[in-house]
């Protein structure tokens, strides 16, 4: 037999093997000598640490230390003229000055997407210069370093803890051309002093669940284009000249009308609004005094209200956009789960009863 896809170009068998996971690469340099000096060539590395460690499981993935050989084998042995795109990396019982030497090697080959999941990393992390995207899961830093990351643009943080709040912020700062933030569960041990800056380049922000003392005034995000968030504490809303997206979660931090109505307010160009839980208790009761939002005259199309139990204020709320939306063109209802039937046909009759500004509005119920 004529093995034809060794004879081919090695453009063609890099190729091929990019769209291998990292595994499968190694398995190819071990049956063929023509493939071996290419697995270096792979730009984009997946290396995963099973905790189960049954091999009758996984037979092809390795134990403890035989992954890190494994890894060591593709990473330490790398020439720094071979970059690596992309790194990601699962590991939980690795020892962090191993990890710490990984990712020094990556970043001479100047790593730009790193996605982590593990329980401790060297805050060498944040001195990589060359990265874009930045991922990481699961991960507990116990001190902090100097934050250098210049080109850095995405930024993703889930169930991270942090030493100091102020560490967070630091992080934060530390990178001037972040567009897309995600921070989600993030916690920090001690209490300090909190100076966070506004980030001017990004575009992006979904904030949700933090915990305390990591308060972040709105001031930090006055400029993105997208908002999720389920808390503020601000007196003084900045003005978002050009946010299109906002949403909001009712409940965790005692979110009320007052604070919603302020915050629409604030965004003259919000195009779409999504409510999760508008009526999540009783005593949210609707204000006696309220201003019409300028974004509901000139710009909302879509609001999206969800969880919705049909409570009094709740009610009330959609009526407002409703009346008061010339251009909306839909009112997405999606019901409370555990209301019956008959309570969500009494819901829908009461808001098709409603009159609306925009003769184009189409209330839905999902």
């Amino acid at each position: 037999m004529v093995d034809r896809i060794s004879n081919l170009p090695d453009e063609l068998l890099f190729h091929i093997l990019s769209f291998l996971p990292t595994e499968d690469v190694f398995v190819t340099s071990l049956v063929s000598k023509r493939w071996r000096p290419l697995r270096f060539s792979v730009t984009d590395l997946h290396f995963v640490e099973l905790r189960n460690r049954n091999t009758h499981l996984e037979p092809r993935v390795p134990r403890y230390s035989a992954f890190i050989k494994f890894v060591d084998a593709f990473i330490l042995r790398r020439g720094i003229h071979q970059p690596i795109k992309t790194l990601r990396l699962e590991c939980y019982s690795c020892p962090v000055f191993k990890v710490e030497k990984w990712l020094k090697a990556a970043a001479d080959c100047k790593v730009e997407n790193l996605q982590i999941c593990g329980p401790v990393l060297p805050c060498t992390i944040f001195s990589i210069k060359t990265l874009v995207v930045l991922k990481l899961r699961c991960v507990d830093f116990k001190g902090f370093s100097d934050v250098e990351l210049p080109l850095l643009k995405t930024l993703h943080l889930d169930y991270v803890t942090f030493s100091k709040c102020q560490h967070f912020i630091e992080l934060l700062n530390g990178c001037p051309l972040l567009e897309n933030l995600e921070a989600k569960c993030i916690s920090a041990a001690f209490v300090d002093d909190p100076k966070f800056t506004t980030l001017s380049k990004l575009v992006r922000a979904d904030v949700f669940n933090l915990r305390r003392p990591l308060d972040i005034p709105m001031r930090t995000f006055c400029n993105v284009e997208f908002l999720r968030i389920d808390q503020f504490c601000d007196v003084d809303i900045p003005i978002f000249p050009n946010l299109i997206q906002l949403e909001l979660m009712f409940g965790r931090h005692d979110l009320k009308w007052e604070s919603v109505l302020d915050m629409l307010n604030h965004c003259p160009q919000l195009q779409t609004f999504d409510l999760e839980n508008p009526s999540y208790t009783a005593d949210k009761v609707w204000p006696n005094t309220h201003v019409v939002p300028k974004c509901f005259s000139s710009q909302l199309r879509t609001c999206i209200l969800r969880n919705f139990k049909g409570k009094e204020s709740g009610m009330r709320f959609a009526k407002f956009v409703m009346q008061n939306s010339a251009l909306l063109d839909t009112m997405t209802i999606f019901s409370y789960r555990h209301l019956s039937l008959e309570e969500i046909l009494e819901m829908r009759k009461e808001l098709d009863s409603c009159p609306r500004s925009s003769a184009s509005c189409e209330l839905l119920f999902k």
